[in-house]
């Protein structure tokens, strides 16, 4: 909005829901929740030219057990925030959902633990724009279940799991 300000284009904003609480909805993911997390951080995954050091103390501050990270515009950078998040204590087994396209018609879904989150997101190829969400909120979501129970009757990826997971889903909004 600034940059078009400042070129002379009148912007208006609309009010609405940040995509993390839509997208957090439509997967019944809380956000927060009693005794799991009483905190939520959101953060960029990729800073302004010149303002790395400010990010890298933000990844920092968010390694908290306690607190839901919300990650826009992370996939670009998203090994160097796992290898951030884990060299301050967040432990590799946090799950973590990513969201290509978040409560649109080609919403996909990738569940994974923070050790292959990566992995797991290039299988299924996911492309921005993705919202990552980091946390044990995320083992509350009935996809979360759903994916491990898959990959333990198939023995396949978690990638691949959240893959017939979300087929199945998309079938029963239809």
């Amino acid at each position: 909005m600034q940059y078009l300000q400042q070129h002379g284009i009148q912007v208006h904003a609309v009010p609405g829901i940040t995509a993390a609480a839509g997208i957090c909805a439509e997967l019944d993911i809380p956000m927060t929740h009693r005794g799991v997390a009483t905190s939520v951080g959101f953060l960029t995954g990729h800073s302004r030219e010149g303002g790395e050091s400010q990010l890298d103390d933000t990844i920092t501050a968010s390694a908290d057990p306690h607190t839901t990270l919300i990650v826009y515009m992370g996939l670009a950078t998203l090994p160097l925030l796992v290898q951030q998040l884990t060299a301050c204590g967040m432990s590799r087994d946090v799950p973590a959902v990513a969201v290509e396209r978040g409560t649109t018609a080609e919403q996909r879904v990738v569940f994974a633990t923070l050790s292959n989150f990566h992995s797991s997101i290039q299988e299924a190829k996911l492309k921005s724009p993705t919202l990552l969400v980091i946390g044990d909120v995320v083992r509350l979501a009935p996809g979360w279940q759903q994916t491990r129970d898959v990959a333990a009757a198939g023995g396949v990826t978690a990638a691949a799991a959240s893959a017939v997971v979300q087929q199945e889903h998309d079938c029963a909004r239809l």
